[in-house]
């Protein structure tokens, strides 16, 4: 005998009846599954103005430890509500080279209903965002997001994706701002979008095969394990599944492939799998559906829903009964005909083209399959229903009572209205209006339970904003006014504004019908200081700002022994305003942004130094010097400046340079007590050599004295240094210079060495030239006698001296004798 299997139809009956089922259970335990669900973290900050938030749709299974996934991540930038204004989106694309760029600007006129006028510094009417105002959405395409760790204990995942974005806008001052340091095209910035709570892995699932009653079918979906797509694997539980009446054989998937040790795909009963099974590189999802074999004892009877128009006729369910065993009755079926309801379980007839159902003895035994039929009974009761009302919160009342309607009837409308405080009541509205209509009692028909919701409108008061404000100061806020400079607010709401004071001013009080109102400072920059305001508003109120009185410091000058400090050059920083009086004085109350100088005049024997907030200004200024008055450089006041003066007496020493051994003066220094002396130049005189040193003692006694301004030694006390000369020598050499064809030795004196500035004896002689006399000492081979053995030489130059000999001449007398001479007589020289 065949089983029945359901049909889709009959699934879905069942599903229906499950829901119902549900319905009936304890909400705790419908809670406990919730925590299954995906959750997405987005990125959401807010920079100076603007609110940046990334979010994304769950990209669809399945999630991988090592795999990618791209989505479109959604964005939306917001006015944010704080005290910055944006005027302009001037810039915001995707990434660093995206081609789309995305603007927005408050002065075109598609954004006239959010946005509204301000004043900036420069007096001008700009145009701003209201807070709250979406200034641009959208999606960027293709984020990739990887995991973020391993799978946990549960087999979940938590990926990341980044976007990458660039932004920059202008306030109402026209300055640029950025989600970082904006340089010419914006600065990158990440936004990581955070997707917790995915299940890792193909999905496993289970069902029946269309029978009922089967035991040990898997309830829960499960999940294959494995880093990658490609390492996936899953063990079925060991469990076999029974039904009465039925052999199982195993689990059939349409997605995964059983095959041979040679990768041959099974065919038949040998391609089920079977509980233990493990299946390797898994690629799909899939449902394991369980396999039968019906045993030949049972029976089947079917239930058949038979609603009486026909409109359904088909298989509410079906039950298995072995042979000869009375069957169950499953009750009414979920689902019954409109107007009807359940009678009875019955065996249908037909006789003469007439349909009859008697109704069915459960209790008679089974022994062939039995087809059942429903049948009903039609409700002829009135039907009505329900007008709840709701004023939507506790302190409002009185609650009209509910009201039972007939089916096509009409509600009343309450007689009374209900009253809350600060609301005014309008109207009842049908709770499931979005739009919030106004219920039309009299033509609209009830034909189902309904809830109608009051309509309040909160009560308003007036706030009247300054036209203007004095110098120094700047009212902000973000409220629409009128011509009248005046804005409709809700009752008790709070109302906040900023009123900025410019750096130059002192904040002045700030009025609500002319009581002073408390501010808390938000924010400083470099223009000023900004207070934010805030107060109920339960009345008509009137803002006045106080006009602002520019700051005043008094700077007084320090006084010292040896010097006098004054003002000098002093300006204002308005035209017309005249500040000479503060020249020459020695305190003022200046002015923020007027300017001065300070004038130093040091007396003799002082010195003196002048610092301004702790910076030296003038240095070391000497009495004694070529400048003993100077004046600082131009300082601008913006804050109480301190000056201090700084002034010693000047000791000076006198310090002479000598030169030995003639104990002349060389120079003179006078340096201040304690301080290092300058090392003179070397002295440059004419045959004399300079040691290179001065002693404390003459003649190189003492000790050297140590010169340079950070490791010389110190004056303190009146000295002389004392520099030794060194007189330079000259060698005098001697030269035989003998006359030609003369080949005889003469010896000559040695080399003597003359002193500068000293006469040298000249000593000896050369030794004797046969025939020739000595005459002296020439200063040239052929030149005349200069100096004589014994004389002195003077000049203080190296020379040479040279031998001078004259040839000796003999005289030869010639006389006759008694006998005859042949020469005549006379006189010769030879």
């Amino acid at each position: 005998m065949e089983r029945t299997k359901y049909t889709p139809k009959r699934l879905l009956s069942l599903l229906l009846a499950l829901i119902m089922l549900l319905g009936m259970f304890p909400t705790a335990t419908l809670a406990a599954g919730t925590g299954d669900e995906p959750v997405v973290t987005p990125y959401v900050k807010t920079f100076e103005g603007l609110t940046f938030e990334f979010t994304l749709d769950v990209p669809e299974r399945p999630f991988f430890r090592y795999g990618e996934k791209r989505v479109d991540v959604h964005y939306t930038i917001t006015k944010s509500n704080d005290n910055n204004m944006v005027s302009e989106l001037t810039e915001f694309k995707n990434g660093e080279v995206a081609p789309v760029n995305v603007t927005a600007k408050a002065s075109d006129e598609k954004y006239s209903a959010v946005t509204h006028k301000v004043v900036n510094k420069k007096g001008e009417n700009v145009k701003v965002f209201d807070p709250g105002t979406v200034l641009a959405s959208g999606n960027f395409t293709y984020i990739q997001g990887i995991a973020d760790g391993d799978v946990d204990a549960n087999g979940k995942l938590e990926f990341v994706f980044y976007a990458k974005f660039i932004a920059a806008w202008k306030d109402q001052d026209g300055l640029q701002h950025s989600t970082g340091d904006y340089v010419t095209s914006g600065s990158v910035d990440v936004a990581k979008i955070r997707v917790s709570n995915l299940q890792a892995g193909y999905s496993v699932s289970y069902n029946d095969g269309g029978y009922t009653g089967a035991a040990g079918i898997p309830k829960e979906v499960e999940y294959t394990t494995g880093d990658n797509a490609l390492t996936q694997t899953y063990t079925l539980p060991l469990v076999t599944p029974t039904l009465a009446g039925c052999t199982f054989k195993g689990w059939r998937s349409n997605e995964w492939k059983k095959t041979d040790e040679d990768g041959n795909e099974l065919m038949g009963e040998a391609a089920l799998f079977q509980p233990g099974d493990t299946v390797e590189k898994v690629t799909f999802d899939t449902v394991l559906t369980a396999v039968w074999k019906e045993n030949a004892s049972e029976h089947k009877v079917e239930f058949y829903h038979n609603f009486p128009d026909g409109f359904d006729e088909t298989l509410f369910t079906t039950v298995h009964v072995a042979d000869g065993e009375g069957a169950e009755n499953p009750g009414a079926p979920y689902k019954h005909p409109e107007g009807y309801i359940f009678k009875d379980w019955c065996v249908k007839a037909e006789a003469g083209g007439k349909v009859t159902l008697t109704p069915y003895d459960f209790a008679a035994p089974v022994t062939k399959d039995i087809k059942l039929y429903a049948d009903w009974t039609q409700v002829t009761e009135e039907t009505t229903y329900t007008v709840t009302f709701d004023v939507g919160v506790a302190n409002a009342g009185p609650v009209p009572g509910t009201q039972t309607v007939t089916a096509g009837g009409h509600a009343t409308a309450p007689d009374a209205p209900p009253v809350r405080d600060d609301y005014e009541f309008e109207y009842w509205y049908l709770s499931t209006d979005t739009t919030k209509a106004r219920y039309d009692f009299g033509n609209t028909a009830v034909n189902s339970n309904i809830t109608l919701c009051a309509k309040w409108n909160r009560n308003q008061v007036r706030i009247t904003w300054p036209s203007g404000t004095s110098d120094g100061e700047f009212l902000t806020h973000t409220y629409q006014e009128d011509a009248n400079h005046s804005t409709m607010v809700d009752v008790g709401s709070t109302v906040t504004f900023r009123v900025q004071w410019y750096k130059e001013y002192d904040p002045a009080t700030v009025l609500a019908n002319d009581l002073p109102l408390g501010g808390r400072v938000g924010t400083e920059d470099e223009h000023g200081v900004t207070y934010t305001y805030q107060f109920t508003a339960n009345e008509d109120t009137t803002i006045k700002v106080n006009p602002a009185t520019r700051k005043t410091f008094t700077i007084t000058l320090p006084s010292a022994n040896g010097c006098d400090v004054t003002f000098a050059d002093c300006q204002s920083w308005r035209r017309g305003r005249d500040i000479s009086a503060a020249n020459g004085s020695t305190s003022y109350t200046f002015e923020y942004g007027d300017k001065f100088k300070v004038k130093l005049d040091v007396f003799a024997d002082t010195r003196a130094t002048l610092r301004v907030d702790g910076t030296a200004e003038l240095s070391n200024v000497d009495g004694n010097g070529d400048n003993p008055t100077q004046t600082t450089r131009e300082f601008t006041v913006d804050h109480a400046y301190v000056v201090t003066v700084s002034a010693r007496a000047v000791v000076t020493r006198m310090v002479t340079f000598s030169l030995e051994p003639y104990g002349s003066i060389y120079s003179i220094q006078y340096v201040e007590n304690g301080s290092t002396l300058t090392k003179p130049a070397n002295p440059q005189i004419p045959g004399y050599e300079f040691v290179d040193k001065w002693t404390t003692e003459p003649n190189g006694g003492g000790r050297e004295w140590k010169f340079g301004k950070e490791t010389g030694d110190k004056v303190t006390s009146n000295l002389v240094l004392y520099g030794q000369l060194t007189a330079l020598t000259y060698d005098v050499t001697y030269n035989a210079n003998l006359p030609a064809n003369t080949d005889a030795t003469v010896t000559v004196p040695g080399k003597q060495t003359k002193t500068h500035g000293e006469a040298l004896t000249l000593v000896g002689e050369p030794t004797a030239l046969t025939g020739y006399t000595f005459k002296g000492w020439a200063t040239s081979a052929d030149g005349p006698v200069a100096y004589q053995p014994g004389g002195q030489y003077l000049n203080d130059a190296p020379v040479t001296l040279y031998a001078v000999w004259e040839k000796l001449t003999y005289t030869v007398t010639i006389s006759s004798g008694a006998g005859y001479s042949t020469v005549p007589a006379g006189v010769a020289t030879v």
